[in-house]
C-alpha cells in the first residue's frame, strides 16, 4: 500500500532512475497521474508534458465509460458499451469531448502547446490503472505522434493489463501488479484524495519554473476524428 501519490512518485522514480538526465519526457495523465509524474520529472531532471483526456459516459450507467478521449483526438472505445449506443450518439460525443480535453489542456498549461513526442522516449505515468481505456488512449496518441520508445509507469494495475501493455509499449514498471482486476485505485493508498484542476496548474507551473523544457509546437495539432 502507497501512503499517497507522492509516495508512489518517489517509489517509481527509483524504478526508472537509469533515465536521469536523458532524452526522455514525463507524459502525465491528469487528474491523478499529476503528482506522480511530478516526483518522476522532478527527480530524474526530465520534462513534463501532459495529455488531456475525457471519458464518454455511458447515457444509462454513468459510472461506466463507453469510450475515452484525448487531446489529439485520438481514442479508445470499450466494445461492449459502444455497440449498445447509435452511431451518431457516439460521433457527436468524441468530438464534444474531444473540444473539451483541448480547452481542460490551455486551462491546465496557461495556452502552452504541447511538445512533439517525435523520436522522443515518453514515459506515460499514471496514478494506477482500472479498466485500460485511458491509458491505451493515451499511448495510441503518443505512438500516432512517432514516439521511438514509450514507458508506461504506475503505481497499480492488473496482470492482464501488464500482459496487454508488454505487447503494445516497449516497457512497463508496475509497482503492484494484482492478479485480480483492479476495480479502484482507493484501496491500494492510505490518502487518495481527489485532484483538482487547480493542483493539476499548481503542478504544472511548479514544473515550468524547475525543470527543462522541451521543444514545442507551435501550435496543438489537431486529429480527424472518426468512429
Amino acid at each position: 500500500m502507497f501512503i499517497d501519490r507522492y509516495d508512489a512518485g518517489q517509489q517509481l522514480r527509483k524504478k526508472l532512475s537509469s533515465y536521469t538526465d536523458s532524452d526522455a519526457i514525463v507524459c502525465a495523465i491528469p487528474h491523478g497521474g499529476m503528482p506522480i509524474s511530478m516526483c518522476v520529472a522532478r527527480d530524474l531532471q526530465l520534462p513534463l508534458e501532459l495529455m488531456s483526456v475525457q471519458r464518454i459516459v455511458d447515457p444509462i450507467d454513468l459510472t461506466q465509460s463507453v469510450a475515452v478521449v484525448t487531446e489529439t483526438g485520438d481514442y479508445v472505445c470499450n466494445e461492449r458499451k459502444v455497440a449498445q449506443v447509435a452511431f451518431d450518439w457516439l460521433l457527436e460525443n468524441v468530438e464534444e469531448k474531444w473540444e473539451t480535453a483541448l480547452s481542460k489542456r490551455a486551462q491546465y498549461t496557461n495556452n502552452m502547446p504541447r511538445c512533439s513526442f517525435t523520436d522522443r522516449h515518453v514515459i506515460v505515468v499514471d496514478d494506477g490503472i482500472v479498466t485500460g481505456m485511458t491509458i491505451k488512449a493515451v499511448i495510441k496518441a503518443v505512438q500516432d505522434d512517432g514516439a521511438k520508445k514509450i514507458t508506461v509507469a504506475v503505481p497499480i494495475a492488473s496482470h492482464s493489463l501488464v500482459c496487454w501493455l508488454q505487447k503494445h509499449v516497449d516497457e512497463v514498471v508496475v509497482l503492484e501488479e494484482t492478479s485480480e482486476p483492479v476495480v479502484a485505485l482507493h484501496p491500494y493508498y492510505k490518502h487518495f484524495p481527489e485532484v483538482f484542476d487547480k493542483e493539476v496548474m499548481i503542478v504544472w507551473n511548479h514544473a515550468r519554473k524547475t525543470q527543462p523544457t522541451a521543444v514545442r509546437w507551435p501550435e496543438t495539432p489537431k486529429h480527424k476524428v472518426s468512429v
